[in-house]
């Protein structure tokens, strides 16, 4: 690869530990820093004061106004009143507290895909991906993972789990490595193939060992994990979806599935990887296949828009609550149809269960909020870090404005019903492990005019170098 398409190496190790310094190398491409404004708290300890709290948390409970103590990146206390004083304080009067949201199931590299696709066949998703992904550099990768990471957070998700269909080799790898240390945002790097990668062919077992090895020794100082994203056995041999699958279970990863395909549920309990792994696209699964995920722990990633907009089939997120699965939510790929917005993901799911149940009571808006923050947070294993307001979890927290024309600041109404109406500019302020990332509304450390102008850009060089639309 030449020298001006590689990821820079040693930006991305500015954020990692000595020990992961050795396998990296660098180039001027993308070595320069997201640019800096901040205009939140400084760091440290700070409190949040007077919000209406929403912890996710039976044993802690809601608060009609409530405090939440932050301190060296943790939540330290959730109450009515928290006694902390001579600690910077976030005043939060009027506003919704409540953990970030968790995506469960995202393909990043395609964000910049909107607005050029599903017109018509031609110009589908899927008719993109592989001549776009073909000709796709690490700096693309790094713009489009740096714009869907970027209008995530804004969006008020903290935590996202990247389904990378797109890994090309190492510079690829470190662009989405970097991409992740620089937004700040808690995730998951669910190593997948590429379009056109031979049937009979296994992913590239050498890069990932070295990804892990990166992980293991602290890139993105704990906001970052990884795990393995195989394409199942019907887009691969079941020959090698088994063979990935053991190699993933021998080297401690965690598997996310994409439309598992025939057989694949079982292939997974089979191999001792069911528990743990997140399944998308769950359409066709039989309720012996479900049954079988709720006995091993498997969850299931619920692709609302996404699968209604592809007429994939009716999402089955009823079917499994009903069967015991662990039910999450996710935004797919921001390209089709959907954008970073978790709660119009909730509202939609909330809606089509009245609809699917015929019963608008049958389904609270608090449950499809706990797909969205704890239910996520299970499903990636990191329950017990994030996705409630619990004392001794890290402090991935959002302040959600009432006082907007499609909120409603009255006292004694349903904040539950109110989140999902929420627009990623009701989010006031985002926090993700004690660091505050948005703040009154605007981002405190990424540049988002240069992250949206450096995406268009690398969109248009990759539709030109492609010459795709024909």
């Amino acid at each position: 690869m030449t020298q001006n398409m590689s990821i820079s190496r040693r930006a991305l190790l500015r954020h990692a530990p000595a020990a992961g310094v050795a396998t990296l190398a660098s180039s001027a491409a993308l070595a320069q820093p997201v640019a800096s404004r901040q205009v939140g708290p400084p760091s440290g300890d700070f409190v949040i004061r007077g919000a209406q709290v929403l912890s996710m948390d039976p044993k802690i409970g809601d608060f009609v106004t409530g405090d939440v103590f932050v301190s060296d990146g943790r939540i330290t206390a959730v109450a009515a009143s928290v006694n902390a004083p001579g600690v910077t304080e976030i005043q939060a009067a009027g506003m919704i507290c409540m953990p970030g949201m968790v995506d469960t199931h995202q393909h990043m590299w395609t964000t910049p895909f909107r607005g050029l696709v599903n017109e018509e066949a031609s110009t589908s998703y899927g008719a993109a991906k592989p001549p776009l992904g073909k000709v796709s550099t690490p700096q693309d990768t790094y713009a489009a993972h740096m714009l869907a990471m970027t209008s995530s957070l804004y969006a008020g998700t903290t935590t996202s789990n990247n389904l990378n269909h797109n890994c090309r080799g190492p510079d690829h790898s470190d662009a989405v490595l970097k991409a992740m240390v620089d937004s700040g945002q808690r995730g998951r790097f669910s190593y997948g193939s590429y379009d056109g990668l031979s049937k009979d062919k296994l992913m590239d077992f050498d890069d990932i060992s070295r990804v892990q090895k990166l992980v293991k020794n602290g890139i993105g100082g704990g906001l970052v994990t990884f795990g393995l994203f195989p394409r199942g056995p019907n887009k691969e041999a079941p020959s090698v979806f088994t063979d990935e699958v053991i190699k993933a279970r021998t080297m401690g990863l965690p598997i996310s599935l994409d439309g598992p395909g025939e057989n694949a549920v079982q292939l997974l309990a089979d191999n001792k990887m069911l528990a743990k792994s997140v399944l998308v696209h769950c359409i066709r699964v039989t309720e012996t296949e479900r049954k079988l995920m709720a006995q091993h722990g498997a969850a299931y990633s619920a692709a609302t828009w996404s699968e209604m907009s592809a007429v994939l089939g009716m999402p089955v997120f009823l079917d499994m609550d009903k069967d015991g699965v662990l039910v999450s939510l996710s935004i797919d790929t921001q390209a089709s149809p959907s954008e970073a917005n978790m709660f119009n993901l909730a509202r939609l799911t909330s809606v089509l269960a009245h609809i699917l149940q015929k019963d608008q009571f049958a389904f609270t808006h608090k449950k499809a909020l706990e797909y969205a923050t704890i239910n996520g947070a299970k499903a990636l294993g990191l329950d017990d870090k994030i996705g409630s307001l619990t004392p001794g979890k890290r402090a991935d927290i959002l302040l959600v404005r009432t006082d907007t024309l499609n909120m409603n600041p009255a006292p004694g109404l349903n904040p539950y019903r109110l989140l999902l109406s929420a627009q990623a500019e009701d989010v006031d302020t985002v926090i993700v492990d004690g660091k505050v990332v948005k703040f009154k509304g605007a981002l405190t450390h990424i540049d988002a005019k240069k992250v949206i102008a450096d995406a268009a850009a690398s969109l248009t060089a990759m539709r030109e170098r492609a010459h795709w639309p024909a």
